[in-house]
């Protein structure tokens, strides 16, 4: 009896959740990304955090532009990625409102080259995020995280975590409910979250 290889195994559990992604209707969007920011919102590792690190989503990811503006609001220090030139490796940004952003890879919206950048390494230093919001293609009950496949957030956290082993940050994976699977294949390197947030649940791992 043959095993699928675990690579094969992402790659076609990938294609899946992008189309469940996808498939979300556009004008229930709005409602289900909303559900979701109540419970992050009301939740304590939220409202503890004076710094946090955010994305800005893709189209068809669950929304988190008024994420940032609750941020901002609140007074948080916020901080978004910008991916470096070398492939699979970014830095975080302290970013104060949108008009410090610029189009850049992958169509996202990212920080502008002129604004001081943060890498793993310089964790628990002068960059201490008490909460990484982190994208994925899927999610389990578990915590672990399905991505795109470049690795870029795996080797970030994977750096976070040794750097500040004494101050962990939280860590919450946000997705649509359909993205939350029993359970994913995980390799060594792949990085856990501490919370899942979707429009449905909210998980303390």
């Amino acid at each position: 009896m043959s095993i699928t290889p675990l690579p094969e195994q992402k790659k076609a559990l990938r294609s899946r959740l992008l189309r469940a992604r996808r498939a979300v209707p556009p004008d229930q969007r709005q409602e289900l990304a909303a559900r979701a920011h109540g419970h992050l919102l009301v939740s304590r590792v939220w409202r503890e955090a004076r710094a946090v690190a955010l994305y800005v989503s893709l189209p068809d990811e669950l929304d988190t532009a008024p994420l940032l503006d609750a941020a901002w609001h609140a007074g948080k220090t916020l901080y978004l990625p910008r991916v470096r030139q070398q492939y699979g490796l970014m830095d975080f940004v302290a970013v104060h409102n949108r008009d410090e952003l610029r189009s850049g890879p992958f169509n996202l919206l990212e920080p502008l080259d002129s604004l001081p950048g943060f890498g793993p390494e310089q964790a628990g230093g002068d960059f201490c995020p008490d909460l990484f919001v982190v994208p994925g293609v899927g999610f389990d009950r578990q915590g672990r995280r399905l991505g795109f496949g470049g690795g870029y957030y795996d080797r970030f956290l994977s750096g976070v975590r040794q750097a500040a082993a004494d101050t962990p940050p939280s860590l919450v994976g946000l997705c649509y409910a359909c993205q939350l699977l029993d359970a994913l294949p995980a390799e060594a390197w792949d990085e856990r979250m501490t919370h899942i947030c979707t429009d449905e649940e909210w998980l303390c791992l």
